[in-house]
């Protein structure tokens, strides 16, 4: 028994001696090529044996084999002892023949096949994409083929044509590329060409547009046909001028998307667009993704436009040409009905190569109408005779803006042309005010220009400038913040207002109560009663700092409704007035009339200086001794506060610097039962026990929050 290793490539293959040493040889894909999700016989041949793959398709690049292909090797006794695939991602997978067959993973499917004769049938639960196929075989009859035993003749390569363009006059065709011993035949009609066709023996000229078709043939049989189109520019009148665009002028190539323009040939016109470079050519795609073609400066008066199709393009898709008397400024123009123009009319694939335009258009628009499309080049037919109207720029207006008093609004254009403007909405025309130098408004105004120049008359430039009362943010108010968000005013501002409850994943799900699990977020408001979001702020605060911490009222129930100033970035939150990621702010705590109170505070805070506060580290039978202590003060601290009024404790990340050694007092910031003997802030009370107050002894309560007497 002899092995031999047979690697099927596309249009490359390899085949074994006896010793299933694997060497070069020549065999193509013949037949139908199959189509995509069914397959179809792909045939496959070297000197010493043909394989036949029922079920496959070859695309040039790949083979895709389907679901129950069959694989046999004919011509010769051979039977099949293994299968190996090179994968379309470059992995190798193999598989040998053994009892009850075998089996393969590949991309995550699991694909066998079994079978112990000339023939095997692979199943899989997917389309198998392979580069390449090596099946291994035993030969029956031993022995080395013959040194002089005839080799099977293997079908020829393709000739190769010159590549599909235009041309002016006259054009030489010369085919190369033909394999030796094999013999060329054309034609020039669009029909395929077999044997009876003309023999090539030397170049030839052709002065009309052709599609050139050949064959090569020699006793293995015959290549794949090779095809070209040649279209012939027609005579171009005098005046006329012929641009013609490519991939290599956009500069785009690949299958991204990308935008280009100052693009220019041989009129006056400018191009730019949206494109692709994909198959080497223009590549367009569908109407909703803003890929096309527009011109921003004139070539004249557009007269044709000459396509000629990618074979890669789908028959069918539809190439729409617009055009008007004003410049584009990009592709997306063309997909805005105020600024796409007219329709001139459509170039189809596999029906039409050309639209001659009807009408003085000076400036035109190109896009895909239906779906992806690719352009080996396109011509366009400028009569500059004709004079290309050179349409001025818009003026030049100070951009929209809010004001508070007067806006001075100074209009500038290009040398030469006039201005002419209106302060009233209305569109401005050669009648409305000519403009002369800057003038002065008071009011809100929205101010609409042209430039005129040589009669051609600009595209309108268009600003509004609006009167509002500026808010001064350094301090202001939840109202005073909401009407300067409005009037467009930005910067960091400092709201003084009440925590009332908090934004659950937005406004249309406020929470206005403490009993909320929401710690990303408040709602502050200038009434602490406010129920009303139209009239609140949503302050997001930012993740691991001191004051989400302090404030979430999640974890902080003892907030709600608590006087607090909050300073960040005006801007949108839920699509409102608000703040985002605020890590500066505090909170006011109150002592009344009595002049003295108890606070301990959940938070790391810094003592303001409006108010004393003390600890008590010890106590006598009338009185609790206490300390002063000043600066940053640590959270989860008792003290007792002295100086009547609010006071202002900014939340801090700052490292504590009051000395609370030794601090007696004890709190919580949520309430809870005391289950322990405690004291309460009292004023001369005499002793009896320790749950009587001491006359001038101050405690905390057991209320979180600050006592009042």
């Amino acid at each position: 028994m002899k092995k031999f290793l047979l690697s099927i490539f596309c249009c490359l293959m390899a085949f074994a001696s006896v010793q299933a040493e694997e060497v070069e040889f020549t065999a193509k894909a013949t037949g139908t090529k199959g189509t995509s999700g069914t397959g179809s016989e792909v045939v496959l041949e070297n000197s010493s044996a043909k394989v036949v793959l029922s079920k496959a398709y070859c695309n040039g690049t790949q083979f895709r084999i389907y679901q129950n292909c069959a694989i046999t090797v004919s011509g010769i006794n051979a039977v099949i002892t293994g299968v190996e695939f090179t994968a379309y991602d470059g992995k190798t997978s193999a598989i040998t023949l053994k009892s009850g067959g075998g089996k393969i993973t590949s991309n995550g499917n699991v694909r066998s096949w079994a079978g112990s004769s000339n023939s095997v049938v692979l199943t899989a639960n997917g389309q198998i994409r392979t580069q390449s196929i090596k099946v291994l075989y035993e030969v029956s009859g031993g022995g080395t083929p013959e040194p002089d035993q005839p080799e099977t003749p293997v079908a020829p390569a393709p000739p190769t044509l010159p590549a599909s363009c235009n041309f002016d006059n006259s054009m030489p065709v010369e085919i190369t590329n033909i394999a030796d011993g094999a013999t060329v035949y054309y034609t020039t009609d669009g029909s395929e060409p077999t044997t009876g066709s003309t023999l090539y023996k030397e170049p030839f000229t052709i002065t009309e547009t052709t599609t050139v078709k050949a064959v090569a043939v020699n006793e293995g049989g015959s290549s794949d046909v090779a095809s070209a189109t040649y279209t012939k520019n027609e005579p171009v009148a005098e005046g006329e001028v012929v641009d013609k665009l490519t991939r290599e002028l956009t500069g785009i190539s690949g299958t991204n998307y990308a935008t280009w323009s100052g693009k220019t040939v041989s009129s006056d016109a400018v191009y730019a667009g949206n494109s692709a470079g994909g198959n080497e050519a223009i590549q367009l795609r569908s109407n909703n993704n803003n890929s096309g073609i527009v011109t921003t400066q004139s070539g004249g008066k557009a007269k044709k436009v000459v396509v000629v199709w990618n074979s890669n393009t789908t028959d069918g898709r539809v190439l729409d040409v617009y055009g008007k008397n004003s410049a584009y400024t990009a592709a997306t123009d063309l997909y805005n009905n105020s600024n796409q123009g007219t329709k001139l009319g459509s170039i189809k694939k596999g029906t039409s190569t050309e639209l001659t335009i009807d009408g003085d258009y000076e400036y035109i628009g190109l896009r895909s109408n239906s779906g992806a499309m690719y352009l080996t080049n396109i011509s366009i037919t400028w009569d500059a005779s004709a004079g290309v109207t050179v349409v001025p720029d818009a003026p030049a207006l100070p951009a929209s803006a809010n004001f508070e008093n007067e806006f001075e609004v100074s209009i500038t254009a290009e040398e030469g042309t006039a201005i002419y403007y209106t302060t009233d909405g209305t569109e401005p025309t050669t009648e409305s005010t000519v403009y002369s130098a800057p003038f002065t408004i008071s009011e809100t105004t929205t101010v609409k220009a042209i430039a005129v120049k040589d009669d051609v008359v600009s595209t309108v430039a268009e600003a509004k400038y609006t009167k509002v009362r500026l808010i001064d943010l350094s301090n202001c108010t939840v109202a005073e913040a909401i009407e300067a968000y409005k009037n467009g005013q930005t910067g960091t501002a400092t709201i003084t207002a009440y925590i009332v409850g908090a934004a659950n994943n937005g406004l249309n799900k406020a929470e206005f109560t403490s009993e909320t699990t929401v710690q990303t977020n408040i709602l502050i408001a200038d009434n602490a009663d406010e129920t009303n979001v139209d009239n609140c702020m949503p302050i997001k605060m930012a993740s691991g700092t001191a004051v989400r911490n302090a404030l979430n009222l999640g974890l902080n129930k003892s907030v709600y409704k608590k006087k607090v100033v909050v300073v960040g970035e005006l801007e949108a939150y839920f699509s409102v007035a608000g703040m985002q990621d605020v890590e500066k702010a505090g909170l006011y705590w109150n002592v009344s009339a009595a002049g003295y109170a108890t606070l301990y505070l959940g938070y790391k805070a810094e003592i303001p200086s409006t108010v004393n506060a003390y600890i008590v580290e010890n106590t006598n039978s009338t009185h609790a001794i206490m300390t002063k202590v000043e600066g940053v003060v640590a959270d989860n601290t008792g003290l007792i506060l002295e100086g009547e009024g609010e006071h202002l404790f900014n939340i801090t990340s700052a490292a504590a610097t009051a000395d609370v050694k030794g601090n007696l007092l004890k709190g919580s910031v949520v309430d809870e039962d005391i289950t322990e003997d405690a004291y309460v802030l009292a004023h001369n009370v005499g002793m009896s026990g320790n749950k009587e107050g001491i006359s001038s002894g101050w405690v905390l309560d057991n209320r979180g929050g600050p006592a009042r007497i």
